[in-house]
């Protein structure tokens, strides 16, 4: 009785709180610690091992057994821990937990009865049962919810399979087969029915390349969105169809067209197969019930029409040609019905430019050209000659005229398509040398013609020199006969 101490303080008895103090580590294989039995690598109390079946708590070196009956028991072994009618609270921290029964939060682990499912995880609902299935059969369930009477509401399956009669879902789905609805799934594009034809339909973010033939032209589209056989939409969002409507207009096969069947008036666009389809023209229904265009297009370029009423510029590039028939020669111009100018071609070949008035015709102020000669005929031809369009006036001097006697008349032929023979006149490009203001030139500055009433001024200033001469000779003679 009484305190003690050995080894130098590392093992001290204190009798007054009856305790024994150890500093350092203690081997034992044998004797007790408490309640519990030391063994050689254990130490235990009732069940002495990883598989005795006494109830009690076993920490041994290879694991730790808590067995209170065959229904309630605990093992870890190895990080494994293994369990049976085990109530855990708090956090576990495994990658292996095998458990056959009991229950996890509100989930509980078993084989429910009723449903035809194997071992999972689940909770029944008023509605039914949802839960999780473990298994390494790919078109096994994974995950389901089924109503009372078993049937599927909603399930996932290994091999990542999704059903639901009704689902709100947000997020992202990726599936690459299965269906939506009536919809198949496959890889990038939903579909249903036949591609192409009618009743089918198909959508495709990526786009779906479709090869097609046009005559001699082979092309490939890709297409985002397409229903039946005569709608598609590809993926730069042109639209094709050949049913339905835009706005007012009618889409029928290649054509749109505006206006009822009934209605007197229809306007068409058409899609053209050669230069000599039509591609635009304006209709109008016949007493005989048959359409006659009044107003077309072709794809060459050539225009068909009985008037033309133009509020500005009509440009065309190229060959205009107006043909007319039956005694109808004649284009109109006028601003208003009280004074036209009539475009005529009579049967002389000769093209006319014809004033009208409530009187007719005004044949003494008309202008016409010979197609076949071309010359041309008209009470006269002027120059604007008002100050009120010129600045800059000047009286030319006496010396205008001192290249006059260079100018050189010349009789010649014209060239092959370039007019008759016997012909006479000046040469443009000795006029540019001493009268230029005489010549015009063509766009790249060569001579091209003379303006022959500009010599009028040449004249004009000859005469009056002369008439100077004239005047200086008739004083002289008359001072020496004076």
């Amino acid at each position: 009785s009484g305190d003690f101490s050995f080894a130098g303080g590392r093992l001290r008895y204190d009798s007054l709180s009856n305790e024994l103090n150890v500093t350092g580590r203690i081997t034992a294989t044998s004797g007790s610690i408490g309640g519990f039995t030391i063994g050689s690598s254990s130490i235990y109390n009732g069940t002495n091992s990883l598989t005795s079946t006494t109830a009690g708590i076993y920490l041994g070196t290879n694991g730790i057994r808590q067995y209170a009956s065959s229904d309630a028991y605990t093992n870890i072994t190895k990080g494994i821990l293994t369990a049976k009618g085990a109530n855990i609270t708090g956090t576990i921290s495994t990658d292996n937990i095998t458990a056959t029964g009991g229950s996890i939060g509100k989930w509980t682990i078993g084989k429910p009865l009723g449903y035809g499912l194997k071992e999972c995880i689940y909770t029944e609902t008023s509605e039914g049962i949802v839960g999780l299935q473990s298994s390494s059969i790919p078109d096994n369930l994974a995950f389901f919810v089924k109503d009372k009477e078993g049937n599927d509401i909603t399930y996932i399956r290994n091999n990542g399979k999704f059903y639901s009669q009704n689902a709100n879902i947000s997020g992202t789905i990726k599936a690459t087969s299965g269906s939506i609805g009536g919809f198949n799934i496959n890889y990038v594009s939903l579909s249903y029915g036949n591609w192409g034809k009618d009743g089918g339909f198909l959508i495709s973010p990526g786009g779906i390349t479709i090869s097609e033939q046009e005559g001699n032209i082979k092309t490939e589209k890709n297409y985002a969105l397409g229903i039946g056989s005569n709608f598609r939409v590809s993926t730069d969002g042109a639209i094709y169809t050949t049913k339905g409507s835009i706005g007012k207009w009618i889409i029928n096969g290649n054509r749109l067209y505006a206006g009822e069947e009934y209605e007197k008036y229809r306007t068409y666009i058409q899609k053209a197969t050669d230069e000599n389809t039509w591609v635009f023209s304006t209709q109008v229904m016949g007493d005989d019930g048959k359409r006659y265009g009044k107003f077309i297009v072709y794809a060459n370029g050539n225009v068909e029409t009985q008037n033309i009423k133009a509020n500005g510029i009509i440009t065309a590039k190229g060959a205009m040609e107006i043909l007319t028939s039956n005694n109808a020669s004649n284009v109109i111009l006028h601003n208003n019905y009280d004074r036209k100018i009539y475009l005529r071609y009579d049967e002389q070949s000769r093209f006319y430019i014809v004033p009208h008035t409530s009187d007719g015709f005004d044949s003494q102020n008309c202008f016409y050209m010979d197609a076949y000669t071309g010359d041309c005929c008209a009470r006269s031809f002027v120059n604007a000659s008002s100050i009120r369009y010129k600045e800059n006036i000047k009286t030319l001097s006496d010396d205008f005229i001192d290249n006059f006697s260079k100018i050189r008349p010349v009789s010649f032929d014209y060239k092959p398509n370039i007019g008759y023979k016997n012909q006479y006149g000046l040469i443009a490009e000795e006029m540019e040398k001493i009268y230029p203001y005489v010549v015009t030139h063509d766009r790249k500055g060569n001579c091209e013609a003379i303006d022959y009433s500009k010599l009028t001024l040449l004249l004009i200033k000859k005469i009056q020199a002369m008439d100077k001469e004239i005047q200086y000779l008739n004083e002289t003679i008359n001072k020496y006969t004076a």
